[in-house]
């Protein structure tokens, strides 16, 4: 068995020539490794992941993971808030069942890839995606931004990066531009220091169609009450949170998640009242996602993607208010990440590049 060994240049080079075929056939791979977890019982062979805190404040997150047809681990070092301008770093190794080792991956940039690609889900169903709007301007956002332009091509009318610093969100601007350019999508910059921001980030947010946040943010990235009327209505936009990481860290306002969860408008996909959170794994979600936590949000209000994705091919024919729901309604999806879809992109991207010829590959390790 021979043993790819692939840099976080390989890795780019990999990436950054996807196409739209290659996305959708990963992303079928991974909506099938949630179905596996959810429906299937994967979850119960999955290893529980860690994290450690250093004194001074960087932390290391360990993900291992488990799957019918691989095991692996990715180790990822977030460095400390002191620590401007570095990013985090890792790696991912996977090994065949019986522990043989197939493939080591920077890690960096899988990612950034892997987690936007589980935000795109639901993204193909949605009826109006034309004002995007991505909080950020790391590789989580641009990877977001990036998927959702490959996926939805013309759909995409506007694009809008809003960031505390203007430095950053305007070198997100200019890689996303030849992106924008090729569907003939608008794209401009929203930044903290700009005059007038309140407003403009109100007008944006009430407008927005799709909204992507990836910021480690401890406060709100804007009001619950900018989208009152959404939830009132029960109508769009569908929202990505994938950014905070800590019960302390909350992107978006707790009582946003209180509001979709007890509104008349809301649908339940497993037939139970109020909305719905929709996550990727309940229980990373109770132990980590800070707005279910801070919003208390019941467990029955919850639904792992796993489950909606079955539920979807399985009822969807004889539920018109779950089309109504998938395609125009408000739709909050909320990720901490997992170890299996670690392992679903990994082994992909591995498989890939031998196709391609990308990468190094060794006839064992």
């Amino acid at each position: 068995m021979s043993f790819s060994v692939i840099s976080n240049t390989a890795v780019k080079s990999l990436l950054s020539g996807l196409t739209r075929t290659d996305v959708l056939a990963i992303q079928s791979t991974l909506n099938r490794t949630f179905v596996e977890y959810s429906v299937n019982n994967e979850a119960a062979y999955q290893p529980h992941r860690a994290s450690v805190t250093r004194p001074d404040g960087s932390t290391t997150l360990f993900m291992p993971a488990t799957s019918s047809t691989s095991v692996g681990s990715k180790i990822i070092g977030i460095p400390p808030a002191t620590a401007k301008g570095k990013t985090l770093a890792g790696v991912l190794v996977l090994c065949d069942t019986e522990g043989n080792p197939r493939g080591i991956l920077n890690a960096s940039e899988v990612t950034g890839f892997r987690t936007a690609l589980g935000s795109m889900t639901l993204l193909p169903r949605r009826e109006r995606v034309s004002n995007v709007v991505v909080f950020g301007a790391g590789k989580q956002a641009f990877w977001h931004a990036r998927l959702a332009l490959l996926l939805r091509g013309s759909d995409v009318k506007s694009m809008t990066v809003v960031n505390r610093s203007a430095q950053r969100s305007e070198e997100l601007v200019e890689q996303l531009r030849p992106f924008t350019s090729e569907v003939g999508a608008s794209l401009a910059a929203l930044n903290a220091s700009d005059q007038g921001y309140d407003r403009s980030l109100k007008e944006l947010v009430g407008a927005a169609d799709v909204i992507f946040c990836t910021t480690p943010a401890t406060s709100p990235l804007f009001p619950a009450s900018y989208l009152d009327q959404a939830v009132e209505r029960g109508e769009g936009p569908y929202i990505g949170a994938i950014g905070s990481y800590k019960p302390e860290m909350k992107e978006l306002d707790p009582g946003l998640f209180q509001n979709v969860v007890t509104s008349k408008t809301g649908c339940h996909p497993k037939g139970g009242s109020g909305g719905v959170i929709v996550v990727d794994t309940k229980e990373g979600a109770f132990q980590e996602a800070g707005e279910i936590i801070q919003g208390k949000i019941p467990s029955e209000n919850i639904v792992e993607i796993g489950e909606l994705l079955h539920i979807q091919k399985n009822k969807e024919a004889q539920d018109p208010s779950l089309d109504r729901w998938l395609t125009n309604g408000f739709i909050i999806y909320k990720s901490v990440g997992m170890g299996v879809m670690d392992l679903a992109i990994g082994e992909a991207l591995v498989n890939l590049a031998q196709q391609k010829g990308v990468g190094e590959s060794l006839p064992a390790l």
